[in-house]
């Protein structure tokens, strides 16, 4: 079983690199029900007003694994909605994660 799950985080790692995600960043959605959200919106917030850059990236890369994560892990899309209404999380992120395009 060791062997096999060693194998299955080899392939996530190769699969988040490919597309630029961080690794993390799929285990958040992948244990979304244990993520508080208003930290993680706290700390995304905090980030784009050091780094915007690296927090715009950030946020579309969690809105594109939750929409993944979400066929195996429903609670997935909840910590997205969650995110979406979190009125900490700046516009533009909002916009590249395409959490609530249009929202304050």
């Amino acid at each position: 079983m060791a062997a096999h799950l060693d194998e299955q985080m080899k392939t996530a790692r190769l699969a988040a690199a490919s597309v630029n995600h961080d690794l993390q960043d799929v285990i958040t959605c992948c244990r979304a029900e244990n993520i508080d959200a208003g930290a993680l919106a706290d700390e995304l917030a905090n980030s784009f007003f050091v780094h915007p850059e690296r927090a715009t990236a950030r946020a579309k890369a969690l809105g594109e694994i939750c929409e993944t994560a979400e066929e195996f892990c429903k609670d997935a899309i909840y910590l997205k909605a969650a995110l979406a209404n979190n009125p900490k999380i700046p516009r533009p992120l909002r916009r590249a994660s395409n959490w609530a395009v249009g929202s304050s």
